[in-house]
């Protein structure tokens, strides 16, 4: 009985020592956790992935207003942003920056740098930081949603981080034209004329591929050398292209006003249906602006009256 004491007593002293081995690899384990989850998540690290998931969980960019809502091409854009740090952690010597692509470019004066120096923790709500951007828009974009794209950075050593938005800046497009002028009003029977015809975009956007062509009733006046179809690539907002015919009409046309119906046809972009990723058009449609001018047909006659005599009767004679 002795012995079974002793063997009992003896596995009590080894099941205690092996719980009190187990407590203390326990509690080694758990307090560097502890300190891990205490510890700043800016603490933790400067690489790109730390800097990234801080601003992920806590970092909010948003566009509070673009004006003008839609921007037209040519345009001013004026957009402010709300910086907002939900997070746990202060952020110290932070910038947000827009580095423009297009259709976006930098105006000359306008900052597109903004110090925000430190994004308090939980700064949201009144406590966001607001910027104001200005920036311009190309002439030759087409109408859709295009990305604008905002960096927030640390130059902090203690926390660098880095950071990127996409803001969806909504372009729309307003094309118009019209043929503003006709160089000619008037045409000799017989003689070679130049015809210029100038044709403006008086719209808010570029007209391209645009055909001009015009065309005479019964064909009185015809083109000399080339068709009555000319084709323009482009014309930019508030611009004008000139287009020139050599016309001819028969010697014998009976003098008189005759029209002349004009046509010019372009790209609409308001009415595109699809813009894609890349800002291909698809699905495009045709405009067409109808027009028409008088033009002039017939000759001068050069004549000269001379006094001949004067008869016995008071009459007087005279030669033409």
């Amino acid at each position: 009985m002795g012995l079974k004491h002793s063997i009992c007593f003896v596995c009590l002293i080894l099941l205690s020592l092996s719980l009190n081995n187990n407590s203390a690899v326990a509690e080694y384990i758990v307090e560097p956790a502890s300190d891990v989850r205490s510890t700043p998540a800016s603490d933790v690290g400067s690489t790109a992935d730390n800097s990234h998931n801080i601003l992920n969980n806590g970092i909010n960019i948003s566009l509070l207003s673009q004006d003008p809502d839609p921007v037209r091409p040519g345009d001013i854009l004026e957009v402010r942003l709300s910086v907002e740090n939900t997070g746990f952690n202060d952020i110290e010597d932070c910038f947000l920056e827009i580095k423009p692509e297009y259709p976006f470019k930098a105006l000359d004066g306008e900052k597109t740098v903004e110090n925000l120096g430190t994004l308090v923790k939980r700064s949201d709500g009144e406590r966001r930081k607001v910027v104001k951007l200005r920036l311009g828009i190309e002439n030759d974009v087409n109408k859709g949603e295009y990305p604008l794209k905002v960096h927030l950075y640390s130059t902090n050593n203690k926390n660098t981080v880095s950071f990127v938005r996409e803001i969806a800046i909504d372009v729309d497009s307003e094309s118009n034209a019209e043929i503003e002028s006709v160089s000619v009003e008037k045409i000799e029977p017989g003689e070679k004329t130049n015809i210029v015809f100038g044709i403006k975009n008086v719209g808010k956007s570029p007209l391209k591929n645009a055909m001009f062509s015009w065309e005479c009733a019964n064909d009185v006046i015809l083109p000399v050398g080339s068709s009555n179809v000319k084709h323009i690539n482009l014309i930019d907002v508030g611009k004008t292209v000139n287009v020139s015919f050599n016309v001819l009409t028969n010697v014998n046309t009976k003098p008189g006003l005759y029209k002349l119906d004009m046509v010019l046809t372009y790209d609409d972009i308001e009415k595109l249906q699809t813009i894609t990723a890349s800002g291909t058009l698809e699905n495009q449609k045709r405009k067409e602006i109808k027009s028409k001018s008088g033009i002039y047909i017939g000759g001068t006659t050069d004549f000269d009256i001379a006094f001949m005599e004067r008869g016995p009767t008071g009459d007087y004679t005279f030669s033409i």
